[in-house]
């Protein structure tokens, strides 16, 4: 059994350091990047969506950055799922303090039976601004942007080779709640491997109008439930590339629970898997080995262990130990990485508490575990609920919106700054 239990720890240590060089890979290119000049003369119109459904916790906040934007020449249309919504007033509220004149609160008049709400909103707004517009903008409503990151989107698509820009978000949580650890863990792990397969997240990306007409994406968007991992084959199909910009990072302050961690990351998956499978099927693989460099280790160190075999054990024992302190090595890295940058802009930064760090050597294979079974849920979900709406979906393009209705906060105490996305 020794002979065994030598093998698996040599597998699982070469799958560390493979993870473990992916990240430094994507420090290294961080830290080396320039960002493009605004190019000279007048800047290009740019529109900026946010589609909102529920009133997130930073809302105003949010709203607030994209007006606070070091660019000269752009409007902002917030498309609000409901008039009944609690985001309606938040957002009237804001706009109305800070006397905006480029913002527009909007309804969202057609819910389509075909797409998400996302989707339907995203639809409206093209439709406002396709003829007044050159450059297309999506914020998140969960999100608060940076100041230059209109200025940094719309730069990278002077390159005309460019098609569309890609960025992530990066959750900085105040709590050492399990839920909140694991979704930074998981998402720590994802930025590395969007970057690698060039996935995008629609917080941080940006089209040229003119783009989007002769690509087609309006008819995927009529039938699909995202706007982001359903882009790349249609820019790709005109020979355009997706271009990574470092950064471009949106911090999200929010917590959570396990459930709803859980829930979150397996519809992550499931977007990819469904829509841009050159993204999806390595990010399948790597779900799975991570999870059985999580699992079999630990069950053949308790057989073995009851076996009375001591030297496979403590092999196995020691190969797995060794991979969850290279594996901190690397979230570490690139957390620092990320703290630098958000400092390096004046954004405040949440720092690692002791509680957080005391809990990391167990929530490290937890996230593991969890991006394990979600990996596997993603392969049979069919039925998708996102924000109280539940969708059906045969296919890609083949989408059933089961029953609309408005967006109502979750019954019992809710936490201020609990997350809405689960």
């Amino acid at each position: 059994m020794t002979a065994f239990a030598i093998g698996c720890v040599v597998l699982l240590l070469l799958l560390t350091a493979v993870r473990f060089a992916s990240t430094l890979a994507y420090v290294r290119d961080a830290r080396s990047f320039d960002a493009a000049p605004l190019p000279d003369g007048p800047a290009p119109r740019v529109a900026v969506l946010m589609p909102v459904r529920g009133a997130d916790p930073h809302l105003a906040r949010g709203i607030e950055s994209v007006l606070e934007q070091d660019y000269p020449n752009f409007e902002l249309r917030i498309v609000v799922d409901s008039v009944r919504d609690p985001a309606w007033e938040v957002a009237s509220r804001v706009v109305g303090e800070r006397q905006a004149e480029h913002v527009f609160i909007e309804e969202l008049r057609e819910k389509r039976p075909t797409c998400s709400l996302l989707c339907s909103a995203l639809l409206q707004f093209f439709g406002r601004i396709e003829s007044s517009s050159d450059i297309m903008a999506i914020c998140a409503s969960d999100s608060i942007v940076p100041r230059y990151w209109l200025r940094e989107m719309v730069a990278a698509l002077a390159d005309p080779s460019v098609g569309a820009t890609l960025g992530n978000r990066w959750y900085m949580p105040a709590t050492a709640r399990w839920g909140s650890l694991v979704r930074y863990m998981w998402n720590a792990a994802s930025v590395v491997y969007m970057r690698m397969y060039r996935i995008p997240w629609g917080g941080a990306m940006a089209l040229r109008v003119a783009d989007v007409r002769r690509s087609g994406l309006l008819d995927r968007w009529r039938r699909a439930m995202v706007e982001d991992t359903s882009m790349p084959v249609a820019l790709e199909a005109l020979g355009l590339k997706l271009k990574h910009i470092p950064n471009l990072i949106v911090v999200n302050r929010e917590e959570t629970d396990l459930a709803s961690c859980f829930r979150f990351i397996t519809r992550q998956l499931f977007w990819v898997s469904l829509y841009y499978p050159a993204g999806g099927k390595p990010m399948f693989a790597v779900g799975m080995l991570i999870g059985l460099a999580t699992i079999v280790p630990v069950v053949l160190a308790a057989v073995a262990a009851l076996a009375g075999q001591f030297a496979a054990f403590w092999w196995l024992a020691g190969g797995f130990a060794a991979h969850v302190a290279v594996m901190l090595c690397s979230l570490l890295a690139i957390d620092r990485n990320m703290r630098q940058r958000i400092a390096c802009r004046g954004e405040p930064t949440t720092p690692l508490t002791l509680p957080m760090l005391l809990k990391f050597p167990l929530a490290l294979p937890l996230t593991q575990l969890v991006f394990f079974g979600a990996t596997l849920a993603a392969r049979f979900l069919r039925v998708v609920e996102w924000r109280g709406i539940r969708y059906r979906i045969r296919g890609p393009l083949d989408v059933e919106m089961l029953e609309y209705r408005p967006y109502v906060p979750s019954g019992g105490t809710v936490e201020a700054n609990a997350s809405v996305e689960g």
